[in-house]
């Protein structure tokens, strides 16, 4: 009888643990994960807008169920600008709103180093590129204005 039980038990143990994993399986594959960043002349080539902007607001929107919608004014342009509207006031990209799809949480009135991947309708930016807060990234707009220079 002791030994039915305790196989019971261990059967049950054994259930658990096994639907706790199909559970808990899902969410770690959402985790972001992007490896080691590409280097400035790769993320250059493959980005297509890239400039310094301040974050003017953030905002959730219907338009990208998921995203967060970023402001910025634009300060140096550096890549794609001959394909945004002139008449643009404002640069717009688009983040994953968590950081376990890869989104980039700007800080409003921060400077930043942007790069942005996508069309002008749809420019994204996440945890996966160069993007960084201006401060941490002087060096890599140095080489920048040199890659270009050359």
């Amino acid at each position: 009888m002791v030994k039915k039980l305790t196989n019971n038990f261990s059967l049950v143990l054994v259930s658990l643990l096994l639907a706790s994993f199909f559970f808990i399986a899902p969410s770690a594959a959402l985790a972001c994960s992007c490896g080691e960043k590409a280097s400035v002349e790769e993320s250059l080539k493959d980005s297509s807008l890239v400039f310094v902007g301040r974050v003017l607001d953030q905002r959730e929107t219907a338009f990208k169920p998921n995203h967060t919608e970023v402001r910025f004014t634009v300060f140096k342009k550096y890549k794609g600008f001959e394909e945004m509207p002139k008449s643009a006031e404002y640069v717009v990209v688009y983040s994953p709103r968590e950081e376990s799809t890869c989104g980039y949480k700007f800080n409003n009135g921060f400077e930043y180093l942007v790069f942005a991947t996508g069309s002008p309708a749809f420019l994204k930016v996440d945890l996966c590129s160069r993007t960084d807060v201006l401060e941490s990234a002087q060096l890599d707009q140095h080489r920048i204005i040199r890659l270009l220079e050359e």
